[in-house]
């Protein structure tokens, strides 16, 4: 592995599906290389894309280089920046269920990656069981592999731990969802000193704050 490779994170707005989606991306294909490889990460709930940020790093340098490393964030989990919420003031901003976060990452697929790239999906929670539906659903797609970490199990509420935990996930997700809307009306700052001072002496990687702040959005908990 390249420790001392520069590995660059960068930041953009798309419209995916006609939505305003947060992507990142860590390296460019390379001029000399013949066929296109491509790690495209979808993330867990929320999907905060920012959390990823030094496992893309991590990832791209463990490659050399050679593998750029995309990641793109569930629509709507996203505070979008002032200039992007102006330029798609037309955008829908209704709650994305399950099944059109699926369909938001095919769009995506679509849309935005290179024909002919060779897709390696990485997806994280329940970000694997989409990953599952899109195989099903779009056979078509060139991916070479799928990688599945800590995936949601389809049954999980039928388990002994999901049937323990569901008065507490049913009702704590409201709690949570109102204490991220009362929150949403802060301040910049004082969110941010919120932030900081929940991660008070610990060591964080590059962009976890800012994703953090994400979740002062209660469409990101809800």
């Amino acid at each position: 592995m390249s420790h001392n490779l520069v590995a660059k994170i960068r930041g953009s707005f798309p419209r995916v599906h006609g939505t305003p989606t947060h992507v990142l991306k860590c390296g460019d294909f390379p001029p000399d290389q013949g066929e296109k490889l491509l790690y495209l990460i979808i993330p867990g709930n929320p999907g905060i894309i920012g959390f990823y940020h030094k496992f893309m790093k991590t990832l791209y340098r463990a490659h050399n280089g050679r593998i750029p490393v995309w990641g793109v964030a569930h629509a709507g989990h996203v505070i979008l920046p002032d200039d992007v919420t102006k330029e798609n003031s037309s955008a829908s901003k209704e709650p994305y269920g399950l099944e059109d976060q699926i369909a938001h990452k095919i769009a995506f697929i679509k849309e935005h990656v290179p024909p002919n790239t060779r897709l390696i999906l990485i997806g994280h929670s329940i970000g694997c069981y989409m990953i599952l539906k899109i195989l099903k659903q779009c056979p078509e797609f060139n991916v070479l592999k799928a990688v599945q970490l800590l995936p949601t199990f389809e049954y999980f509420a039928e388990t002994p731990n999901g049937i323990r935990m569901k008065p507490l996930i049913v009702y704590f997700r409201w709690l949570a969802y109102f204490a991220a809307f009362l929150l949403s009306f802060l301040p910049d700052v004082a969110k941010l000193w919120l932030v900081k001072l929940y991660f008070w002496g610990k060591e964080l990687d590059e962009g976890a704050v800012e994703a953090t702040l994400n979740m002062f959005n209660p469409k990101a908990t809800n």
